[in-house]
């Protein structure tokens, strides 16, 4: 990431990213931080989402095997 997005090549005195097109910003180091904490929240608020979601699952499957006179969530 570092190669591609923040050093500028001596010889073609932008990035290979610039050169190849695929963006038009030099970036530092610090926007590459931003993107791993910012994907790494996100990965985050999915997993507490998946947790919830198999929680609920299990409770309405707890529900069901008491002919649906369980407790309700």
């Amino acid at each position: 990431m570092y190669y591609n997005f923040v050093r500028i090549h001596q010889t073609l005195r932008v990035t290979p990213a610039m050169q190849a097109g695929v963006t038009t910003k030099l970036w530092d180091i610090h926007g590459i931080v931003g993107l791993i904490e910012a994907y790494r929240a996100e990965q985050a608020v999915e997993k507490k989402a998946a947790a919830r979601l198999r929680n609920e699952q299990s409770y309405s499957q707890i529900g069901d095997a008491l002919g649906g006179k369980g407790m309700k969530f």
